[in-house]
């Protein structure tokens, strides 16, 4: 599913590119509309109005370069937002700049957590993240071992 450019992932799981440059009251639209409880921004600008919107969390992981996307910091908060899935009713929202790599690649370590195996997250990513663009050191990382 797409709206407003947003890809439905798993369950609870929804993705895109940055949302910095929207009108507040389409965030809180956005939020409300679709149960987010959750924003995880990869971008490394900090969008200041999501400190105030209803959220549980919003999780700012500062990622410029997609290669800290293995970092243990980032593991963690894949760990933690699987467990939020699992126990929250609400939604968890993952952005990143472009909505291409590091966003995908995080929904991905998710739907690990979550117990797909390695194939059924690459058929569910491709699915529904059309414009995903993994790069190889990520394809590796989710094929190793964890």
């Amino acid at each position: 599913m797409a709206r407003k450019g947003i890809n439905e992932v798993y369950p609870h799981l929804y993705q895109r590119g940055k949302i910095l440059t929207w009108l507040r009251t389409d965030k809180v639209e956005l939020i409300e509309g679709l149960n987010i409880g959750v924003i995880v921004n990869m971008w490394p600008k900090v969008d200041a109005e999501l400190s105030e919107m209803p959220l549980d969390w919003y999780l700012q992981l500062s990622t410029p370069r997609s290669e800290n996307m293995t970092k243990p910091h980032i593991l963690m908060a894949a760990d933690a937002v699987a467990t939020y899935m699992k126990a929250s009713p609400r939604n968890v929202l993952v952005l990143c700049e472009a909505g291409k790599t590091r966003s995908s690649f995080f929904c991905a370590l998710v739907l690990r957590r979550m117990g797909l195996t390695v194939d059924e997250t690459f058929a569910t990513l491709r699915e529904r993240i059309p414009a995903m663009e993994l790069k190889g050191f990520m394809i590796d990382y989710l094929r190793g071992p964890e």
